[in-house]
């Protein structure tokens, strides 16, 4: 009934939709020359042969599919790749990533018409989908075409799941398309079994076997320099009002002459300006902010530095001393803390972490990092280990112990991935035939 209900609605919303893409197009949001791609339309032909589609809606969802689209690839060479994606940056992304012959599209809104004719057009053999990606026209879709599908690096936040318990027949109809539920921890295969998907397995988070983030560093060499003899602490994917609660909770500790740069790298950059004349407002010492964006580097007097760039990340978890995740002093989930892990840096963090509430549980009992209740508690530990080398030390190391193991999470996905890799080998065997 609600699937019905749901494939009407958006059959009707096709005006709206086509609307809504021009908006974001006009907006900068939406590639304008690749537009047809949203609505299903294939921008280059079909390659012959077996066929793998992966999806991730965001830059964070792409990057978690890149390791596995490298070991599929070494053990399929002749497999074809396409790749789509739901965002102009992760489009950049995968342009520069994906292994060469690979297909980067955009994936269309979830209209019926639409997502039929994506499927028509490229005819994949089997999919991968990551994270959370739960559109209901195309997994139908594809359920009537008796194409497997599999949910890797699968979660649902709490607010999310909360939802879909109010509408238990319709979550367990879409969970059902999907021959493998692989999930990042035990809390979230307990959410996706409690909605119906009792062959949901946790294996692991994805993102822990990426690679080290990338990091340039002649830049990163200019940055030190800048900050020599201040230690930094990286306030990593904040949202408002994140920036505003720890600065104030800092201040109080930041007396001495060679108090500590906060950086600030918001998960939002478009945020930079209002978060300095947030800054500017609430904190007397604030004076202007310097931005990344503006090519400027910290000055000695500066207590903040916005970091309001793309792709940089690996830079300043580098430069930081201390890494505080962002996302957890309200009520976003937390961020996933690997990538900072990885590059072997304390990490704090706040009590909102129900998106990573078994990872970061885990890398607390490792050793690796501290969950606080509030700014004025991260604030006030921040302040302790800026002057307590040993300590930081200990919970760098811990947590890239932490992060390396958590790595092998790679071959528990190909593991759990065996009803897809087995359906590929079917469709070999079909293409042989013919």
């Amino acid at each position: 009934m609600i699937a019905a209900l749901y494939r009407f609605g958006t059959d009707l919303a096709g005006p709206w939709l086509e609307r809504h893409l021009e908006r974001r197009a006009a907006a900068g949001k939406e590639d304008r020359a690749r537009l047809g791609e949203r609505r299903g339309e294939g921008s280059i032909p079909r390659p012959p042969g077996r066929l793998l589609w992966l999806h991730g809606a965001s830059v964070g969802e792409t990057q978690s599919l890149l390791p596995l689209i490298a070991a599929l690839r070494q053990r399929m060479p002749a497999l074809q790749l396409l790749v789509t994606c739901g965002t102009v940056a992760a489009a950049k992304l995968l342009e520069t990533t994906l292994p060469a012959g690979a297909i980067q599209q955009y994936l269309p809104l979830d209209r019926r018409a639409w997502g039929e004719r994506f499927l028509d057009h490229w005819q994949p053999d089997a999919g991968v989908i990551a994270d959370s990606e739960l559109w209901p026209n195309l997994l139908l879709a594809a359920k009537q075409r008796r194409m497997p599908l599999a949910l890797v690096n699968a979660r649902l936040s709490e607010r999310s799941f909360r939802r879909w318990r109010w509408l238990p027949d319709f979550a367990n109809e879409l969970l059902t398309t999907f021959a493998v539920i692989a999930a990042i921890d035990e809390t979230q295969r307990d959410r996706f079994a409690a909605l119906g998907a009792a062959r949901a397995v946790a294996v692991g988070n994805l993102k822990a076997a990426a690679p080290l983030l990338g990091c340039d560093e002649i830049e990163l060499a200019r940055f030190r320099a800048a900050c020599t003899g201040r230690r930094v602490i990286l306030l990593a994917s904040s949202h408002a009002p994140e920036e505003r609660l720890l600065a104030l909770a800092l201040a109080p500790h930041d007396t001495r002459a060679d108090a500590p740069l906060l950086l600030l790298a918001p998960r939002h950059p478009a945020r930079a300006e209002e978060i300095a004349a947030v800054l500017h407002r609430t904190v007397t010492a604030a004076g202007e902010v310097p931005r990344r964006s503006h090519g400027a580097l910290p000055g000695r007097r500066n207590p903040f530095y916005l970091a309001d760039s793309m792709g940089e990340m690996g830079l300043w978890f580098r430069l930081a001393d201390i890494v505080i995740m962002g996302g957890a002093l309200i009520d976003k989930g937390g961020h996933n803390p690997i990538e900072p892990a990885l590059v072997g840096r304390p990490i704090l963090t706040g009590p909102h972490i129900g998106n990573f509430a078994d990872l970061y549980r885990r890398l607390e009992a490792a050793g690796g990092c501290r969950i606080l209740p509030d700014a004025t508690e991260l604030a006030a530990t921040a302040a302790a280990l800026v002057g307590d080398e040993e300590a930081r030390t200990e919970l760098g190391r811990a947590a890239q112990r932490f992060a390396q193991d958590e790595a092998r999470v790679l071959d528990r996905t190909l593991v759990a991935l065996a009803p897809i890799m087995n359906a590929l080998d079917e469709a070999k065997v079909r293409d042989a035939s013919t």
